[in-house]
């Protein structure tokens, strides 16, 4: 992904959640270097229109690993969780990962993981998963 990051692994799960949906990203990463400067990532959710329909921004871990911290060769598991209203349409939601530098908010890179499908239930006109 650049500045000595690399994404090793990566899933998208559609979980229940108590008023609405909720997918849950999960990513690994490794620094492949020393990192110098502080990073955050945008998880984003994106509709078949590549809109964001959900997102969050943070720095690694819940805030308690930053980039700087990272020891080159280990590998890091991060898991962001992003909340839908269930009034999102039926369909392939793309989860996006995007890292860029907290100082100045510059993209250094993005992954995008597997669609997750969200379609209609039966009851209360909610979303489930597979």
């Amino acid at each position: 992904m650049g500045a000595g990051i690399r994404m090793v692994g990566g899933q998208a799960v559609l979980r229940p959640a108590r008023a609405g949906c909720r997918v849950r990203i999960e990513a690994d990463w490794t620094a492949t270097g020393p990192i110098s400067e502080a990073l955050k990532i945008s998880a984003r959710l994106l509709d078949g229109a590549g809109q964001p329909v959900a997102a969050q921004d943070v720095a690694p871990v819940h805030f308690t690993y930053p980039t700087t911290a990272w020891i080159p060769g280990e590998t890091v598991h991060d898991v962001y969780d992003l909340e839908l209203t269930c009034r999102e349409a039926a369909g392939p939601y793309t989860p996006l990962l995007v890292l860029y530098r907290s100082a100045d908010g510059s993209e250094i890179g993005r992954a995008e993981l597997q669609p997750v499908e969200l379609r209609q239930s039966a009851d209360a006109g909610g979303h489930t998963g597979p």
